[in-house]
């Protein structure tokens, strides 16, 4: 996931895919699925899926990596916060 110029999101897949949001979110939930080869983000306040990565093919174990990357005049303008996304079956 990819936010440039304050409002433009990108689903950094091949290719890419440019993401149009109601809201900027402020809680990000993950869900992977391994066996499925699946990742979704979702916008936790407003129940809402960002987007899904699919037919990814995971051979060892994951770990998360955020990144708020490049920032303007040395600070970001709020932190983002990621939660799990509960899963029952």
């Amino acid at each position: 996931m990819w936010l440039r110029n304050e409002n433009e999101y990108k689903a950094r897949d091949d290719p890419p895919v440019l993401l149009s949001l109601k809201s900027r979110p402020q809680k990000v939930g993950v869900f992977v699925d391994y066996e499925e080869g699946l990742v979704s983000f979702f916008d936790v306040d407003a129940a809402a899926l960002i987007y899904s990565f699919t037919g990814c093919c995971f051979t060892e174990k994951l770990y998360p990596f955020f990144s708020p990357c490049n920032n303007h005049g040395g600070k970001n303008s709020a932190p983002l916060i990621i939660s799990p996304v509960n899963h029952t079956e």
